[in-house]
């Protein structure tokens, strides 16, 4: 929250949220996610998943082209836990 605020941002004015969902550590992909559905269900934006994979290189622009055509699920998140 302290970055939205710097930011001069504020969770009421958010309408779309990206969530890594893995491969990673279960506690961290769970953590991360329940704080998106609780936050979501305050706040009434949508979420939508990803994969590591879908990033390359560090380059994030990526997930905005995978919104943009319609390729990522809203409100639907398939985690991938490494074991």
């Amino acid at each position: 929250m302290k970055f939205l605020t710097k930011k001069r941002h504020s969770l009421e004015n958010v309408r779309n949220v990206f969530i890594n969902q893995g491969p990673g550590k279960y506690t961290s992909i769970r953590t991360s996610m329940a704080t998106i559905k609780a936050l979501q269900l305050v706040y009434d934006f949508n979420y939508y998943g990803f994969n590591n994979k879908d990033i390359i290189d560090g380059d994030y622009s990526k997930i905005l082209q995978l919104f943009r055509q319609k390729k990522l699920i809203k409100n639907l998140i398939k985690p991938l836990y490494l074991s």
